[in-house]
């Protein structure tokens, strides 16, 4: 650990630091590399101006910081809200707690079952729709043009209650769904 962070933390009162102390971010952003655990993920360059809910308590510096890895790699609403404590006599960072925190409001419910029903009657009618893709008798429903943008997780859960009850709708007349999502006609051959 840095003596500049050291000398830095001596000059605080005990209890929770302003927030306006960005000289703490910095000198601890520059120190992390220094300091023994620090496993979590963690890195310095991510502190500086992101910690809040800042404490010191000689010799324990608490923070907390609010990470975006779910969010940024798969569209997630939530973030990851990591509590850590920095002892500055052992020089030793510890992960205290994680927890997920809302960042982002909930999608609104999307009914798959009447937008089953609605797909269903478009396809055994035979109607164009840009929400299907046609090939002779074969149909694909084009996913992206009938679901709404979503986080990873669920979009696929969507995907597979829309093409479960698609099933039921379109089975009841025969239809059977292939390879590529492609709904038909079952052979009558079969």
């Amino acid at each position: 650990m840095s003596d500049a962070l050291r000398h830095h933390l001596a000059s605080l009162p005990a209890g929770p630091v302003p927030r306006d102390d960005h000289a703490l971010d910095r000198l601890l952003e520059n120190a992390w590399d220094q300091l023994s655990g620090g496993d979590g993920g963690m890195e310095g360059y991510k502190i500086h101006n992101r910690i809040f809910n800042v404490t010191w308590a000689p010799p324990t510096l608490a923070f907390e910081i609010e990470r975006h890895g779910g969010i940024v790699a798969g569209g997630s609403g939530y973030a990851e809200i990591q509590s850590w404590e920095v002892n500055a006599d052992t020089a030793v960072a510890s992960l205290v707690s994680s927890r997920k925190q809302r960042v982002r409001p909930m999608q609104a419910a999307v009914d798959t079952e009447q937008l089953a029903a609605e797909l269903a009657a478009l396809i055994l009618a035979g109607e164009k729709d840009g929400r299907l893709r046609l090939s002779g008798d074969r149909v694909q429903v084009k996913m992206a043009a009938v679901l709404p943008s979503a986080a990873k997780q669920t979009t696929q859960g969507r995907q597979k209650r829309l093409n479960a009850a698609l099933g039921i709708h379109l089975g009841k007349r025969g239809w059977v769904r292939g390879p590529g999502g492609w709904w038909s006609p079952r052979d009558p051959e079969e």
